[in-house]
């Protein structure tokens, strides 16, 4: 009897240790798994948001590289465009222009990252700088450090409009940077004397010089149209297409109409819509037609519009230089309409 019990005692003993070792390897297996699944997330999480595509986890607040970025051009009606994007439920628009490619990118891709707004889930992260579309290495730049799956929007619009709107807008920033009158006969000797300005500097690093007139701003004194000038080269689009083309493929760049988004910004913007694959927002009730500002502003949730600021009134142009100018563009315009194998409205 005694040496029944020992041995059920023996075979207790060897059953309970076979069941602890089981269950410690199995607590040992199932916490290596729930660490391997959670640095798997991690990983994931942060390819994710280097890559720029969209999160699906609602948990994920922090903030992003941007999925789509309106890259150009400027005064062809970016800051209109991105506006309205503002009102879409599913966009998280940057404040104001970040000009990270072109004037802060000492600053880093962590710099870049902290001036977007942060995204609600399934929102599309944007930024607008038009001066990214002209400057040669910021499309490698933007595929590299951001991702080879970003977005593109450019807008063009007629290019003689462009450079003087352009003109207008240069002349009123220096002359209020400047303390100086831009309406003043001698406009250009009070810019000689601020050459060494910070402000001035960047002009001349990107051949933006300016005089009293648009005129003389744009034309030499031969007559001959200042090819170099940022005013002109600006508009000569198809310059800067093969740049973007090529790390970007057509797909994930979107052209719009400046001149049918200040005529028909509904129509553009459900393009836009589609590009980004964003649910349908802008219908036809969320415009009305401001007759005293003379452009579309939103109807609801409630009235707005764009600050008059962005509709400057324009000098009256010598007719002879518009016409050298058009005659100038138009070679270039029918070379972009045969690489996009569309036109424009301002064509």
């Amino acid at each position: 009897m005694v040496r029944i019990r020992l041995v059920y005692a023996f075979s207790v003993l060897i059953f309970g240790s076979v069941l602890f070792m089981g269950y410690t390897s199995w607590r040992i297996d199932t916490t290596q798994g729930k660490q391997a699944n959670i640095n798997g997330l991690r990983t994931q999480l942060s390819e994710t948001i280097k890559s720029g595509i969209k999160p699906t986890s609602n948990k994920v607040s922090h903030k992003q590289l941007p999925h789509a970025i309106i890259a150009g051009v400027k005064k062809c009606g970016t800051t209109a465009l991105s506006w309205f994007l503002e009102f879409h439920p599913s966009v998280a628009m940057a404040n104001d222009e970040v000009h990270y490619f072109d004037d802060h990118h000492e600053e880093g891709i962590e710099w870049y990252r902290n001036r977007m707004k942060t995204a609600k889930d399934g929102q599309v992260v944007m930024e607008k700088t038009p001066r990214y579309f002209v400057e040669p290495e910021i499309p490698r730049q933007i595929h590299e450090e951001v991702s080879g799956n970003t977005k593109i929007i450019i807008v063009f619009c007629e290019p003689v409009y462009r450079a003087v709107s352009d003109y207008v807008h240069v002349t009123i920033q220096i002359a209020r940077n400047l303390n100086i009158s831009r309406n003043a006969t001698n406009f250009s000797s009070d810019l000689a004397r601020h050459y060494d300005s910070e402000l001035m500097r960047r002009f001349i690093r990107i051949n933006y010089l300016v005089n009293n007139t648009f005129e003389s701003s744009v034309i030499d004194h031969r007559g001959d149209i200042r090819f170099n000038s940022g005013l002109i080269n600006t508009g000569v689009y198809i310059n800067y297409i093969d740049n973007w083309f090529k790390y970007f493929p057509s797909h994930q760049i979107h052209f719009v109409d400046g001149g049918k988004l200040k005529t028909n910004p509904k129509a553009e913007l459900q393009k836009v819509e589609k590009f980004l694959d964003l649910q349908a927002f802008f219908t036809k009730d969320r415009f009305y037609f401001d007759k005293s500002r003379g452009f579309y502003c939103i109807a609801k949730p409630k009235k707005k519009c764009i600050k008059k600021s962005k509709r400057r009134p324009h000098p009256t142009v010598d007719k002879r230089v518009l016409d050298q100018l058009e005659d100038y563009y138009r070679p270039f315009n029918e070379q972009l309409a045969l690489l996009l194998n569309r036109t424009f409205s301002w064509m």
